[in-house]
């Protein structure tokens, strides 16, 4: 028996085995949200599409079964080990705020909250240039993130299991001195046959009020076509970026010449 641990990381990132078990969700409910906003794109399998920031590539299996040819790529090396053997061929390693791609992709997603991850503003301009250059002309791009919402920020718990693994996950959030980050504090306990260990990681994200995030996409080459409330399931769309902030789905037009 392997006794307890603690693991201290700058970011749950680079801890790739407590990450890929945190997230060991069945994907059948985003792989359908995914088809279902594709084709309310126009865009069908057999498209090539783009994953921004893949990680795992846990969402590749469900979405090559639809019949979509999916790339990606991501900036850590211990995450694109396990993406490359969910994706071999099909995930290159690079920055998201800049990377070309060789080929045009009919569509592109980022889940997950990862755009957050992009701390400046500028840094997130590039990233969405750099997805509009990969992108055809007209082609969707979809993105989730959480809006700031008024009030304390809510913990997120949540608990998943993969064989006889077990991840128990505490999400916390608390103000940085920069008004436009706040800081992501992150628990996982592990349990496993052999023993258990707890993963603890702390890292900036960008907040994104909906006026600056309208005002900002205004100025991007994507246009802003639809929103859903995020609940990883087709839902009536909104009338727009919700006041109140919270968790959405946006689907954004490519617009730039190609």
């Amino acid at each position: 028996m392997v006794g307890d641990r603690r693991v201290i990381s700058p970011n749950w990132y680079d801890e790739a085995d407590a990450y890929d078990l945190a997230f060991a969700f069945a994907t059948d409910r985003e792989v359908d949200m995914l088809t279902h906003a594709f084709a309310d794109a126009d865009v069908h399998p057999p498209a090539r599409l783009l994953e921004a920031m893949i990680g795992g590539a846990r969402l590749v299996p469900g979405l090559a079964d639809a019949g979509f040819h999916v790339f990606g790529f991501d900036l850590s090396s211990a995450m694109l080990g396990y993406a490359t053997r969910r994706a071999p061929g099909r995930v290159f390693r690079a920055d998201a705020a800049r990377f070309a791609a060789a080929q045009a992709f009919d569509g592109a997603y980022c889940l997950v909250d990862s755009f957050r991850y992009l701390l400046s503003e500028a840094d997130a301009a590039a990233c969405l240039a750099s997805v509009a250059a990969t992108l055809s002309p007209g082609a969707p791009f979809i993105l989730e993130l959480e809006l700031s919402s008024p009030g304390p920020p809510i913990p997120d718990t949540w608990t998943t299991d993969r064989g006889d693994e077990r991840a128990s996950v505490c999400v916390t959030s608390h103000e940085d001195p920069d008004g436009d980050l706040q800081w992501i504090d992150v628990v996982v306990n592990i349990t496993t046959p052999n023993g258990s260990h707890e993963v603890r990681s702390s890292q900036k994200q960008r907040i994104w009020r909906p006026d600056d995030l309208a005002s900002f996409l205004t100025a991007s080459p994507f246009t802003l076509e639809t929103v859903w409330r995020r609940t990883q399931e087709r839902g009536p769309p909104l009338g727009g970026l919700p006041a109140n902030g919270g968790p959405v789905t946006l689907l954004l037009r490519n617009t730039s010449p190609g």
